[in-house]
């Protein structure tokens, strides 16, 4: 297993302790679990989701790893994936924020985009 596979089961792991804690805490308080909760539980199914959607290739590893007659081809399949996205009607690229998975304060990012994930989920939800 390598180690993203690791992190996601470990992130998987951690996920179910925390809805297995509120199905134990409905049934010790013999009470419904409350709207929030059930949101919280149904939203993190539905869209926090951690899983490989993205390709990214740092510029230096391109230029350095590929020859320039394939660099031009990728430059090529870029520019064909924007002018498609434009067709589209979507903005030509998104710009992102990378996070190695690495690093010590990975697991505080995630959470960070967990909770702002969230509060857009629930501003949607009420327009």
């Amino acid at each position: 297993m390598n180690e993203q596979d690791r992190r996601f089961d470990e992130f998987l792991s951690i996920h179910e302790r925390e809805l297995e804690a509120i199905k134990v805490l409905k049934e010790l308080t013999n009470q419904p679990i409350v709207n929030a909760e059930k949101e919280k539980i149904e939203f993190e199914k539905e869209f926090i989701k951690f899983e490989d959607k993205y390709v990214m290739i740092k510029i230096e590893d391109i230029k350095k790893y590929i020859p320039e007659e394939l660099q031009y081809h990728l430059r090529l399949m870029l520019l064909k994936i924007m002018n498609g996205r434009v067709k589209d009607g979507k903005p030509r690229s998104n710009d992102y924020i990378v996070c190695n998975q690495d690093e010590a304060y990975a697991k505080e990012v995630w959470e960070i985009i967990k909770h702002g994930e969230a509060i857009k989920h629930m501003n949607l939800k009420q327009t």
